[in-house]
């Protein structure tokens, strides 16, 4: 919460996630829309505890929620896609539980 400061100079998750750098970059083109990987913009100490915690959460067994959601994605896409995911998905809990 000290990288964040106060929650409330945030519009919305979105923009608590894009200062973060935990979202994907937009490509548009005529009426394509291609998402590259993330954008790596704003706070890397933020980003960086994140993504540390959303590491730790596939050895939480208490509340299996998080880890679950990790391990799901990380069959499918990978473990730093489905760290940057579950990041990002604990941030938006985060604010969610401070405003």
């Amino acid at each position: 919460m000290a990288e964040i400061g106060n929650i409330n100079r945030f519009m919305s998750v979105k923009h608590l996630q894009s200062y973060a750098g935990l979202i994907p970059s937009t490509y548009n083109s005529g009426d394509k829309q291609i998402h590259g990987r993330i954008t790596k913009r704003g706070s890397k100490w933020l980003r960086w505890i994140m993504i540390e915690s959303a590491y730790h959460q596939m050895n939480c067994k208490r509340i299996p929620g998080f880890g679950s959601y990790y391990n799901t994605l990380k069959k499918r896409k990978g473990s730093k896609t489905a760290a940057v995911a579950t990041a990002r998905k604990l941030l938006a809990v985060a604010c969610r539980l401070q405003a």
